[in-house]
């Protein structure tokens, strides 16, 4: 991930990773959890009517064909299961 994202300096959330610093993330155990996904874990990115919503606000880390195939199609498969699950449980 540091050399895919070599110009992340600052803090990174995304592939299941995220810290406060990417190039020297706190790796050496000192006592206390050390596990890089920490930083993820207590953010709290609220609730959303859509998966839309969501990326709209927090962006996607989707590039090229990945981003392409997401936005023609998973997003419309997404979008359209949680209608689904809410309609099913209302």
């Amino acid at each position: 991930m540091q050399q895919k994202f070599s110009k992340t300096n600052d803090d990174f959330s995304g592939y299941g990773i995220a810290t406060t610093n990417l190039k020297q993330p706190q790796i050496d155990w000192q006592g206390k959890d050390t596990y890089i996904q920490k930083e993820g874990i207590n953010k709290d990115y609220g609730v959303f009517d859509d998966p839309d919503s969501f990326y709209q606000e927090n962006g996607s880390n989707l590039l090229g064909i990945k981003a392409l195939v997401y936005k023609n199609i998973i997003r419309h498969q997404m979008n359209s299961n949680v209608q689904r699950i809410r309609n099913n449980n209302n």
